[in-house]
């Protein structure tokens, strides 16, 4: 497991980023406007000797998603703020640093419970 997070709260206008196939998730003590237009994550681990890669599974829930590109600074921020922007697109190219492009439909703002993980593919 590289990660794992409790999901807190959905904030009023995550379903705004869902309609562009985007969610953001932050820290549960991030910034109120932030946390608006997103996902609060409560982490329970982070394994700071694995690397997000292409092939990992990502959890929503009770939803299970392929990751398909990783930006640089994906972990980094994950890891420090519980911020990472993801976008439901397939892309094998990462928009910009934080992005996490992932193979999968786009969730429901309904959807957005319980545990938001992050395990190494499979060998």
């Amino acid at each position: 497991m590289i990660y794992l997070a409790t999901i807190d709260r959905v904030g009023p206008f995550v379903a705004d980023g869902l309609a562009e196939n985007m969610l953001i998730t932050f820290l549960h003590s991030g910034p109120p406007d932030c946390l608006a237009y997103a996902v609060s994550l409560s982490p329970l681990q982070a394994d700071s000797h694995a690397t997000i890669a292409p092939g990992d599974k990502l959890q929503i829930g009770t939803h299970d998603y392929l990751i398909h590109a990783v930006g640089e600074g994906a972990q980094q921020a994950l890891f420090e703020l519980g911020h990472l922007t993801l976008i439901f697109d397939g892309a094998a190219t990462p928009r910009h640093r934080g992005a996490l492009h992932l193979i999968g439909p786009t969730p429901s703002p309904e959807a957005l419970t319980g545990d938001f993980a992050i395990s190494e593919a499979a060998l």
